[in-house]
């Protein structure tokens, strides 16, 4: 059987990304603006961004955070996952 490895003390800070319920934190993609509300997705690399036609869906924006002036991760944009939302949708006929 294989040996668990020994926890070690930090000498250093260290970023984590945390999931908690229906809440996530992810780092946003360089050159980005997501506006508090949006729906946002995931590039390639894992880095939130604006949702386009054939991402996957990460979340609802919780804030504004604009990283326009940004390179990758140099932000973080609090995502809401679950729950009821009221989305107005053009160009459905009922």
């Amino acid at each position: 059987m294989a040996s668990l490895p020994q926890n070690t003390r930090l000498t250093k800070d260290i970023n984590r990304v945390y999931e908690l319920g229906n809440i996530n934190e992810l780092p946003i993609a360089g050159g980005q603006v997501i506006y508090q509300g949006a729906a946002i997705g995931c590039n390639s690399s894992g880095y939130a961004k604006s949702l386009e036609n054939g991402d996957i869906f990460a979340g609802f924006a919780e804030d504004n955070v604009n990283n326009s002036a940004g390179l990758d991760g140099d932000k973080k944009i609090r995502l809401r996952k679950k729950g009821a939302i009221l989305l107005d949708v053009a160009g459905v006929g009922l």
